[in-house]
C-alpha cells in the first residue's frame, strides 16, 4: 500500500526528511513516498482560541471492546509531562474536516488513487486538540508540534509512529 507523506509550509524540510527517511528504512506492506513540495494552508479557516490549563489537561476515557468476551482496552488522553506550557495558550485552530479537505484537494490535484493513503504533516492545531485524525477516505493529518510537552525524545520518532 502506498502512503504519500506531504507537509504544510510551516513544517521544516529537515523534520520532514527525517521522518520520511526513518519510515523508508523499514521493509513491509507500506511503501512511504515523499513529495518535496508543500501544501499551503493559508486559506484554511481558523479560529483564535484561548485554552486554560484545565481545558488543555482534560482527560477522556474511551473504552474499546475486543473480540474476546470480557476483554476491553481503555485509552486515556495524556496530560503534558512538563509544566513548561505557559497558560493560557492562545493559538489558531482549524477544524479536522477543513484540514482533511486539504488532503482531498491534494489527492484530486495529483491523481492519487483511492486506495492510497495521504498523510499531511502540519503545524496547524485542530479544535479537538488531537495529534492526529483521519477519515474514511484514507486522508490523515498529524500535528508536528508540542510533542516535547509529552515525550523526552526526538519528535520525529512519535510522528513516524503515528504515520505507520
Amino acid at each position: 500500500m502506498l502512503v504519500h507523506i506531504i507537509r504544510d509550509s510551516n513544517v521544516s524540510m529537515d523534520l520532514y526528511q527525517e521522518i520520511v527517511e526513518l519510515l523508508q528504512k523499514f521493509i513491509g506492506p507500506l511503501l512511504f513516498t515523499a513529495n518535496e513540495n508543500f501544501v499551503e494552508l493559508k486559506d484554511l479557516p481558523t479560529v483564535k482560541r484561548t485554552l486554560k490549563k484545565k481545558q488543555f489537561r482534560k482527560k477522556e476515557k474511551i473504552v474499546y471492546n475486543s473480540l474476546m468476551p470480557n476483554d476491553e482496552f481503555i485509552m486515556e488522553s495524556r496530560s503534558p509531562k512538563k509544566e513548561v506550557i505557559k497558560f493560557p495558550v492562545i493559538r489558531e485552530e482549524a477544524s479536522p474536516e477543513d484540514i482533511l479537505e486539504e488532503c482531498l484537494s491534494y489527492r484530486k490535484n495529483n491523481n492519487i488513487a483511492n486506495g492510497d493513503i495521504i498523510v499531511l504533516l502540519t503545524e496547524t492545531a485542530n479544535n479537538l486538540n488531537w495529534f492526529s485524525f483521519g477519515d474514511e477516505n484514507k486522508n490523515i493529518f498529524i500535528l508536528t508540534k508540542d510533542w516535547d510537552y509529552y515525550l523526552d525524545c526526538n519528535r520525529s520518532l512519535p510522528i513516524a509512529h503515528q504515520v505507520a
